[in-house]
């Protein structure tokens, strides 16, 4: 049987005291306090996170813009004291080492020289998002009349008309193919089209919420339709809604632009000028035979 006053002395004797070893902070912070704080604690760092990363990027961006200020100058400098023939060399490698498409501007603003007309491009439009494609590769109105350039020219304007037109092979009348439409009196116009059917990268979740809105209708359609109009650069006008408010009624695919067939019929008209002037009469009868059929079928 234990004895109770060595118990007493037990208890009340010398030892550690719980509350004594708690940090003053501690003892001054209720509960409820404390749970607040360690639930708050994971928010402030991330929003710090965030902030800091917003004002690095920033930074990156800023360093970028001054390291191409810096290789402008370099080039502008390197070509100032050139020939002709060196500026187009010059021209020419740099756009090659860099991947750029350079050009070069006299003090009247009027193009002397670009890469892209000197040489072959140095990338690829095509491996570009499509409603990022770089128009001005073919838009460049210039009036330099050396032959080389011209022919270059000429050939970029073909290109990118080869792209718009492709789907003739398969379009009949009632069943568009690609970017072209058989219209009702056999003429040929051309609409917005994209190649894939999917959620664009940059709005998954905006488009797959779209999608789930329309009933009676393919998610694939709709994606298409989302991505034909991200190409036309009418993103999103009402032009492209069928009750012309809600974008869950797009139908981009089932419309014929008068505005892109306008541009299309001037670049049908260009080349065929182009190829006639260049000897092919072949190809500026075949555009000219398109280009009547586009001007004719504004309805």
């Amino acid at each position: 049987m234990a004895d109770p006053a060595r118990s007493n002395v037990l208890r009340d004797g010398p030892g550690p005291n719980p509350a004594a070893e708690k940090p003053r902070w501690s003892r001054r912070l209720s509960l409820t306090s404390r749970i607040l704080f360690v639930n708050v604690l994971p928010l402030v760092l991330l929003g710090g996170g965030v902030i800091y990363l917003d004002f690095y990027r920033k930074q990156l961006l800023d360093e970028r813009f001054k390291l191409a200020l810096v290789e402008a100058q370099i080039t502008a400098e390197a070509l100032a004291g050139a020939t002709d023939a060196r500026q187009e060399a010059l021209l020419i490698q740099i756009g090659k080492e860099q991947r750029l498409r350079i050009r070069l501007y006299d003090a009247d603003g009027e193009l002397e020289g670009d890469s892209f007309a000197l040489s072959a491009p140095t990338f690829s439009i095509d491996a570009v998002p499509e409603d990022n494609r770089d128009f001005a590769l073919t838009l460049d109105l210039s009036e330099n009349t050396d032959p080389v350039v011209i022919a270059r020219r000429l050939a970029a304007l073909r290109t990118e008309y080869a792209f718009w037109t492709k789907g003739e092979r398969c379009a009949t009348k009632g069943s568009p193919c690609e970017r072209v439409v058989v219209m009702p009196d056999g003429s040929i116009l051309n609409r917005y089209w994209d190649g894939r059917d999917t959620p664009r990268d940059e709005s998954f979740a905006e488009d797959r919420a779209t999608a789930a809105e329309v009933e009676g209708e393919p998610a694939e359609k709709v994606y298409r339709n989302l991505r034909a109009a991200a190409e036309s650069g009418w993103d999103f006008s009402s032009r492209w809604f069928a009750d012309g408010q809600t974008l869950a009624t797009i139908r981009t695919t089932d419309i014929v632009p008068v505005d892109l067939n306008s541009l299309l019929y001037a670049m049908e008209m260009r080349i065929a000028r182009g190829c006639r002037e260049a000897g092919d009469q072949a190809c500026a009868d075949g555009l000219i035979g398109a280009g009547s059929k586009t001007g004719q079928s504004p309805d």
